[in-house]
């Protein structure tokens, strides 16, 4: 039984659905061989498989819509027969976006017969996980992006992160502020872990491209006006500045400057790849987020775009909105925990220990150009994350909507 210190639980048994062709399962029947198997008649085992989201809390923004993406995930595949016959259970918790509450989730599931986690969605958290998964034992996909949650390699054998490093990222949004003529940059992050790693970065990252960093100002991820941290920035009059923070409060800082009349770029980072972020105030702004938030302008060409679609079609089907960002680092984490176990030796989740090591082994070994919506993954044993950019793109609000400016 899970422990009583978990807030929120839920164990959602995935049973209904929309058509799920894109998974490219073929329908098992329920009374066929594989591991697990039960005799003729009966239903297999299924894999059980924590969720740890940010349902409340300063995160919530991602953990909603990663939540909403990973049920529909495994509703469509149990729907279309599951994995070899045998169906995903999902047992939900909130982490309240606190790095105490995450941790004591995760922990309360070592005793239980859950074979793998799928979550968190900040890099706090997630960074903080990183002992305790080690500790229990549990293979844990991420959501979270900065390279701190997998490093070192020797400290990071059973988690794993989903979304694009902190510093390619960031590397990347300095190489294109430099190729728009933008060489005196500015930077405002969150403080927080998600914000600290590149503000920690961002020097030696800038003097390697040949730019200027004319400044940079901490602010609280809860904070609603920023006028005081433009204000000093602007002082020193950047050519753009950069934004490290999540939403809600990437709109405040749009709508920070627009009120002050704060006229330099605005160039948010993937924590702003939200369709929540398209405002009134945040018209001509640029973020560097997943090509999902421009489905309907990504080429056909793109190695993204059937998944991009798959997505699309199973969020209409369901009669959801347009997906985002978010909506896709859960989507991955499910492609990739499901790709995992498809290729692990022989997992028989009734044996809940060998699973988990077999589900670990896989992961760190068979994860090579897994293509998701968010990018193109390749996990090894020296870095449990994608060192490639493949996914993002620099995107710019215009007439409300993302227009894609250049993809990676």
């Amino acid at each position: 039984m899970m422990k009583s210190s978990i807030r929120a639980w839920r164990a959602t048994a995935i049973t209904a659905g929309t058509a799920a062709v894109f998974l490219g399962v073929a329908a098992c029947s329920s009374t066929g061989g594989g591991s697990g198997s039960s005799p003729s008649g009966a239903a297999l085992a299924p894999y059980n498989v924590g969720v740890l989201v940010d349902l409340t809390g300063s995160y919530q923004s991602l953990g909603v819509p990663e939540e909403k993406a990973i049920k529909l995930y495994f509703d469509n595949l149990n729907k279309n027969g599951g994995i070899d016959g045998h169906s995903i259970h999902l047992e939900e918790v909130d982490t309240t976006s606190t790095n105490d509450e995450a941790i004591n989730q995760l922990r309360a599931f070592q005793d239980g017969d859950v074979v793998a986690i799928l979550g968190p969605g900040s890099s706090g958290e997630s960074t903080a996980l990183q002992p305790v998964a080690a500790e229990v034992r549990i293979p844990t996909v991420t959501m979270g992006s900065s390279d701190a949650i997998v490093t070192p390699a020797s400290a990071s054998t059973y988690i794993y992160k989903q979304y694009s490093g902190t510093v390619p990222s960031l590397r990347a949004q300095v190489e294109y502020a430099k190729s728009q003529g933008w060489t005196k940059l500015a930077m405002l992050y969150a403080n927080n872990g998600y914000g600290q790693d590149p503000a920690n970065q961002i020097d030696s990252v800038a003097k390697q491209e040949g730019v200027t960093l004319t400044g940079k100002e901490a602010f609280d991820p809860s904070a609603t006006d920023m006028t005081a941290q433009l204000g000093t920035i602007g002082a020193a009059n950047p050519d753009a500045v950069l934004v490290w923070g999540t939403m809600p409060t990437n709109t405040n800082i749009a709508k920070s400057a627009k009120q002050i009349g704060f006229t330099a770029p605005i160039f948010q980072s993937p924590g702003a790849g939200s369709l929540t972020y398209l405002t009134p105030d945040t018209e001509g702004t640029y973020v560097e987020g997943s090509v999902i938030l421009a489905a309907d302008t990504l080429s056909s060409s793109s190695p993204q775009y059937q998944p991009v679609q798959d997505l699309v079609n199973a969020y209409k089907a369901a009669g959801y909105g347009a997906p985002g960002q978010f909506d896709g680092n859960g989507w991955d984490a499910a492609t990739l925990l499901v790709n995992a176990i498809r290729k692990a030796n022989d997992p028989n989740p009734t044996d809940t220990r060998n699973t988990r090591d077999a589900i670990n082994s896989s992961l760190e070994n068979n994860t090579q150009k897994v293509v998701g919506v968010n990018g193109i993954y390749t996990f090894s044993p020296d870095f449990h994350g994608s060192k490639a950019l493949d996914g993002l793109a620099v995107l710019k609000v215009v007439g409300g909507k993302f227009e894609i400016q250049k993809t990676f």
